[in-house]
């Protein structure tokens, strides 16, 4: 028999200080405060937060910091009990976007504009060499479409995003779910705009009823109902609330010089054909 209630779930939670262009990473902001905002607004059931981290903006520099996080994660899950669930989740920012995306997939691909905050900048280079081309795609075990309408049946404007980038955030995540593959836990990546498009408040609310929704949706996954899965077929165009958005291959290079130097070269139809994007 089934358990009543949605599993026990512990996060390991990660956000990105500021980098070139953005002095003001909201993502430090709501992952340094999201501990002591679910002590006063209500934690969701289940819900244990495992750790908080702030990243620095940066790939092959930032891999130790990173991987101490996904271990403790590891660790920390062999110390709980069997229907305890471990997710990574990450934040990353978008100074294009008028809306949240949560991302469906990573590429084995880095190619960085600009430099990140530790001045790598590779071209087209594997992110994880045994994986072979860059072309190859790691995607999240979480129903990201179901997430997706949950959190905009609750009044959020939220997509479902099939492009992460090529910059930094796209680079943490692709190590993120294949560390959670080896390790049988997930891991998704969450794209927030600028707290001058999205207020403060809202986005500490948003990354709350996140950490609400999840447990749900895995035991809706438990229960052997079905979970919506990623088709492909977008084109970039606009899409409204609760829909998806894929950025056309080859756009994360098409308006980095408009970013001056800045962020995640995410592509545009990942949040409306917006024209100024950062990660």
């Amino acid at each position: 028999m089934g358990s009543e209630g949605p599993p026990s779930v512990t996060f390991h939670i990660t956000g990105f200080k500021k980098f070139h262009g953005v002095s003001d990473n909201p993502t430090e902001t709501i992952v340094s405060n999201l501990e002591e905002y679910l002590k006063r607004n209500g934690s969701p059931k289940g819900v244990t937060i495992g750790s908080c981290t702030i990243l620095e903006t940066a790939g092959q520099g930032g891999l130790a910091p990173l991987y101490q996080t996904l271990k403790s994660a590891v660790n920390k899950e062999n110390e709980q009990s069997s229907y305890s669930k471990v997710i990574l989740l990450h934040f990353g920012v978008n100074s294009g976007a008028t809306r949240f995306a949560i991302e469906h997939q990573a590429v084995n691909e880095a190619t960085f504009r600009c430099p990140d905050e530790m001045g790598w900048k590779p071209q087209r280079v594997p992110i994880i060499p045994a994986d072979g081309v860059i072309s190859k795609a790691r995607k999240t075990s979480l129903p990201v479409d179901e997430m997706t309408k949950s959190l905009a049946k609750m009044g959020y404007d939220v997509i479902t995003s099939d492009d992460a980038g090529r910059f930094v955030c796209n680079y943490v995540y692709y190590h993120s779910l294949r560390f959670a593959e080896q390790n049988g836990i997930k891991s998704v990546f969450v794209h927030v705009p600028l707290f001058l498009t999205i207020d403060e408040d809202t986005q500490m609310r948003f990354a709350a009823s996140l950490l609400e929704i999840m447990p749900q949706r895995m035991r809706t996954q438990s229960d052997g109902r079905p979970i919506a899965e990623s088709r492909g077929g977008g084109t970039g165009e606009r899409v409204g609330k609760g829909g998806r958005g894929r950025g056309p291959r080859g756009s994360n290079d098409d308006h980095v010089d408009e970013l001056n130097g800045q962020g995640n070269d995410q592509g545009p139809g990942a949040n409306g054909n917006v024209e100024q994007l950062i990660g």
